[in-house]
């Protein structure tokens, strides 16, 4: 099944069926706008906010797996690196390189 993910200013994520146009799940967790996304290898959506926190979701499930904390501004971009960790970067000037299993 095609799906699309996607963010908005409402603070919610949510995932789309490609072919028939229909919402299959939205996530909630954030307290501001979602400004970034990505997946990561083992099928984990990993979420970036206004509200300064990064989140971890089973995109299967659509169940909250954790939060990543320490920016101090918009999380605004994230990128899994070839060694799976997980490097966001933010409004704050910083860029962070996490271990997803342990934050």
């Amino acid at each position: 099944e095609n799906k699309l993910i996607s963010g908005s200013d409402d603070e919610t994520i949510k995932i789309w069926n490609m072919e028939t146009g229909k919402c299959i799940r939205t996530l909630k967790g954030h307290y501001g706008p979602v400004l970034a996304l990505v997946i990561n290898d083992e099928n984990k959506l990993i979420s970036g906010s206004d509200d300064e926190t990064i989140k971890i979701w089973n995109i299967e499930k659509g169940k909250f797996l954790k939060t990543l904390k320490g920016h101090y501004s918009s999380v605004l971009a994230l990128v899994i690196s070839r060694e799976n960790n997980l490097i966001s970067g933010s409004d704050d000037k910083t860029i962070k390189i996490w271990n997803m299993e342990t934050g």
